[in-house]
């Protein structure tokens, strides 16, 4: 018994803990979508995400991202997921 306890105490001594930290800041896009609709007002979802060039299933970063986003150059292509 004292040996599992011993055991148990080293575990709980040695072992770490993954700890989660924030997101902060904005994240911009630039492109264009297309809705599930003709009408923005009736539409539930997008269909297709186009960047910048007209490339179906991306979008590009957009200046003005800040805090953690802040470091990825505008630009950059995102991959969007279709539904």
């Amino acid at each position: 018994m004292l040996a599992v306890l011993a055991v148990g105490l080293l575990f709980a001594l040695f072992s770490q803990q993954a700890q989660a930290t924030a997101i902060n800041g904005n994240i911009n896009f630039a492109g264009a979508v297309q809705f599930d609709t003709n009408s923005l007002a009736t539409a539930t979802q997008v269909t297709t995400w186009f960047d910048i060039f007209n490339n179906a299933g991306f979008s590009n970063m957009a200046p003005g991202s800040t805090g953690h986003f802040g470091g990825i150059p505008a630009g950059t292509q995102a991959t969007m997921a279709q539904p």
